[in-house]
């Protein structure tokens, strides 16, 4: 009787878990406005439901302006929530909130099925719940959270594939994972790296047989891969291999961010590992995931210290991260000292980071990330164009930068674009306001690095600044009587 209870009660944490894990990434939703790299999505989707094919539409011209080759399956879910619910910052994020929601289930149920231990399982799911990155890419209109889910379950039953049973792999997990992760490269191409985990893995155990023949096959593939990438066609975008001349050092210590001393995480979990996880192969297939593809970002890839390239192998390092600490803390208490380890683990994790709109509290504070958001009020751009469509008057010229974040808003104005990374001239700036005796100047505060100092030194000692959009993330200009 006691046990059922228990089990009941364990049962009720988890849900409660998964729940308050929702809460914190659907709060707010769509409060704050579409930015940066969420614009590729929006217009990706708007151009595929008014053409058919994945193509980025201009709200202001209403036609087609160009390709989108990236996250095709992902930006069709976008495009089928703008059909079901209209366009919104809401309903683009719906299906990045889908997948962060369905994941908190699926990485309970993987890291219960890696280590056997359903504590392990609940801390882990304490962790991911809780952490600003997963919580981050569920409230994005961006393919992360996709892509985290698909290629945990695809790295999961290529696990099951390579387990030993009558010294044979199991090739029917190994086809499924095979075909999954195919798909997770049409959501973001860094589904390639996996397979330096699996090549890492092959090496480790290059003495039996059977991984001397998927070493072979990996290292064939991984020829064949490059010598098209680089001879024939491009299969990534840009430089994704590259040799830095200043390495990313930070990657090596976003698996534990969210813990309070990354490197002192870090010391835990190859402690543990060394001393219980050594001859557990399904462990030391998600070390040999990790650490490669950590160390690519740290030296080869041509990509800026962001934790989101990474996330994808996070969850697997946590696995391992809770189980090796649970270990330790078992052999010092001599028992499962659960509601001990439960404890420790709040202390590390501590300040629990959140999203904008949740008040501080004892549990949770503001993180870096919700900081810059309200740094840069990028809340509040519908306001200021609200202001300058009501004070506009009919043929004034409107220099603006960033025109894309103008889509929700009348297309009639005269709008003259300033361009992005600094293109646009101070002289071409000038020759329009001395041409016009009255317009307005407008820019995104977080876009004013790519605008030229001249223009922004001028806007500040010549123009009449807007007071009433200060608390916007649109600077507002204007001249009069200008001859």
């Amino acid at each position: 009787m006691r046990y059922k209870i228990k089990k009941i009660l364990f049962g009720i944490l988890v849900v409660f878990l998964i729940l308050t894990g929702f809460w914190l990434r659907y709060d707010n939703l769509g409060k704050i406005n579409f930015q940066n790299d969420e614009f590729f999505h929006l217009y990706a989707a708007k151009g595929y439901l008014e053409t058919g094919n994945f193509v980025q539409w201009d709200f202001l011209n209403n036609e087609a302006k160009g390709e989108y080759i990236r996250a095709f399956p992902y930006t069709w879910l976008v495009a089928q929530s703008f059909k079901i619910f209209g366009i919104s910052e809401w309903s683009g994020r719906l299906p990045s909130l889908f997948f962060g929601v369905l994941f908190l289930p699926l990485i309970y149920y993987l890291a219960f099925k890696i280590t056997k231990n359903k504590a392990v399982a609940l801390l882990t799911l304490l962790l991911i719940v809780f952490d600003n990155s997963f919580i981050w890419s569920s409230r994005l209109c961006r393919m992360y959270s996709m892509f985290i889910f698909f290629t945990a379950i695809a790295a999961y039953l290529i696990f099951k594939g390579l387990e030993k049973k009558n010294n044979k792999f199991n090739y029917y997990y190994l086809t499924a994972g095979g075909i999954l992760l195919a798909f997770t490269y049409l959501v973001h191409e860094a589904a390639l790296l996996l397979g330096l985990g699996f090549l890492v893995y092959f090496l480790f155990n290059i003495k039996e047989k059977r991984y001397k023949i998927l070493l072979a096959a990996s290292v064939v593939s991984l020829i064949f891969f490059l010598a098209i990438n680089f001879f024939v066609v491009s299969l990534t975008t840009g430089d994704f291999f590259t040799i830095r001349a200043h390495p990313n050092w930070v990657y090596f210590l976003y698996p534990f961010n969210q813990i309070r001393l990354s490197w002192l995480a870090w010391l835990i979990f190859l402690a543990g590992f060394i001393c219980y996880s050594r001859s557990d192969k399904i462990k030391l297939y998600i070390f040999s995931l990790g650490l490669p593809i950590i160390i690519f970002f740290v030296f080869f890839a041509d990509r800026y210290a962001a934790k989101k390239y990474i996330l994808f192998i996070i969850p697997f390092i946590l696995i391992l991260f809770v189980d090796s600490f649970y270990l330790l803390i078992k052999k010092f208490f001599k028992s499962p000292a659960t509601i001990y380890f439960l404890i420790i683990i709040f202390l590390l994790t501590g300040p629990i980071l959140s999203w904008p709109s949740i008040k501080i509290n004892i549990f949770f504070q503001k993180a870096i990330a919700d900081e810059s958001y309200e740094k840069n009020d990028l809340h509040d751009y519908k306001t200021a164009y609200q202001y300058l469509e009501q004070q506009y008057k009919s043929g004034e010229p409107v220099l603006i930068q960033g025109k894309e974040s103008y889509y929700f808003t009348s297309t009639d104005l005269n709008l003259i674009s300033m361009k992005a990374n600094k293109e646009y001239k101070f002289d071409d700036f000038l020759q329009v306001i001395n041409a016009n005796k009255s317009g307005w100047v407008v820019y995104p505060k977080y876009k004013s690095v790519h605008l030229s100092n001249k223009i922004i030194d001028y806007c500040k000692k010549n123009l009449l600044p807007i007071k009433e959009v200060e608390d916007t993330n649109i600077k507002i200009f204007r001249w009069e009587n200008q001859q």
